[in-house]
């Protein structure tokens, strides 16, 4: 094999197992709403503290994106993508042996700063391991790995808690598990070519271009989490709301109708170099806002809304898994320069995962006192607002490499 083509094997390996790494995640965080269904019952929680600890992956996460970018700039991608998930898998096992709430609410943080650092890495890395006429292709591939991740998670809810009050443990542990062959494979992953050529040069703060960008995609991200991660802690509970099932039957609906983000992720896969990010981020948005708005009036108003409400939550899940879902994401990325590219991702990403913080507890406060529908209705705003300001100053794509080099060194 000649130096070209083992240059190729290792980055498409190293995308691969990333890709195993955010399947992993996404799964974890779809984990703990599985287990929040027995929990309110088994420990006698409220609505509200049932989305704290859903929360509190989140509120993790949001240290971990501006710990784990700044840190990757400063120290390099590889070993931080090593050591995150050797963490991760720690939390995750002591997690799912925790004999009270506020232990699991601790672990599940440490969880959070695993997640947190590996989002904010991971993307920044495939952009500098990758071909630039792949890398929106290529990231968009690895961001559809989150969607198997949350579906496997529903599926396994759905098995193990048919096995008791303890199958909520199984449902968190075989996250752990999992990740094992991550950590073996990822010591196998190279460093960043353009971090090993930048690593000399002193840290400089970001460019005005730079500032700017970091205002609209933390924007964006925090619009879009809000509904996102309220969606996928309360997931099974919505369901249980609309079909009047069980938590085990719940969790069973839960997985269909988050089957609908593969072929919806599969198309931006396809039409992302095509129709461009903002397109699919914009209208994504509003796809999502007017399906999400009116599943929020039925059930304020009390209609009927078993099949219209299954009908809605579909179209709300294809329209963000068709654009923002990925696009907010992968789109800050080429907007830094590379010696600041993971700092710039993370303060991004822990804006958004504020967002999603905001939208667990606002949900699970409302539903407590109001009924899950106001709830609802303010992920629908949220996804609104994330129409406009896509609309209006979201830009078109950078040619980053030109960019860089305009700016002076």
């Amino acid at each position: 094999m000649n130096k070209d083509a083992r240059t190729i094997f290792a980055s498409n390996f190293a995308t691969a197992i990333l890709g195993f790494g955010i399947f992993i995640a996404t799964y974890d965080i779809a984990a703990i709403s599985i287990s929040i269904l027995v929990l309110e019952r088994t420990w006698h929680i409220s609505k509200f503290l049932a989305g704290f600890l859903g929360a509190s992956t989140l509120i993790g996460a949001a240290f971990g994106a501006l710990i784990g970018g700044h840190m990757a700039d400063l120290f390099g991608r590889r070993g931080l993508l090593i050591y995150d998930f050797i963490g991760y898998f720690l939390a995750s096992i002591l997690s799912a042996v925790s004999i009270n709430y506020w232990m699991l609410f601790t672990f599940r943080f440490f969880i959070g700063l695993t997640i947190g650092a590996d989002y904010a890495i991971v993307f920044p890395y495939i952009s500098e391991m990758r071909p630039k006429n792949r890398v929106n292709r290529d990231m968009a591939i690895v961001m559809l790995a989150a969607n198997f991740g949350m579906i496997i998670a529903y599926g396994s809810g759905g098995l193990f808690l048919g096995l008791g009050n303890y199958g909520w443990r199984y449902v968190l542990a075989l996250g752990g598990f999992i990740a094992l062959p991550a950590i073996f494979l990822r010591y196998k992953i190279l460093e960043s070519g353009h971090w090993r050529r930048l690593k000399k040069l002193p840290f400089r703060s970001f460019s005005d271009h730079e500032k700017r960008s970091i205002v609209f995609s933390s924007a964006a991200w925090f619009a879009y989490q809000v509904g996102d991660q309220g969606l996928s802690i309360f997931l099974p509970t919505i369901m249980a709301f609309i079909l009047g099932f069980g938590f085990v039957n719940s969790s069973y609906y839960s997985l269909i109708v988050k089957a609908v983000t593969i072929p919806a992720a599969l198309l931006t896969v396809y039409t992302i170099d095509k129709l461009g990010k903002k397109f699919l981020q914009a209208y994504g948005f509003l796809g999502r806002s007017i399906a999400l708005l009116s599943l929020g009036f039925i059930i304020i108003y009390g209609l009927d809304i078993r099949y219209y409400g299954i009908v809605l939550l579909l179209l709300a899940y294809f329209f963000g898994a068709a654009g923002p879902d990925k696009t907010v994401v992968i789109s800050p990325v080429e907007n830094f320069r590379y010696e600041v590219r993971c700092t710039g991702e993370g303060i991004s990403e822990s804006f958004g995962r504020i967002g999603g913080i905001f939208g667990v507890l606002v949900f699970g406060f409302l539903a407590t006192y109001t009924g899950i529908g106001p709830g609802i209705l303010v992920f629908g705003i949220l996804d609104l607002f994330g129409f406009i300001i896509s609309a209006l100053f979201m830009s078109g794509t950078i040619k980053y490499r030109e960019y860089i080099n305009n700016v002076k060194t």
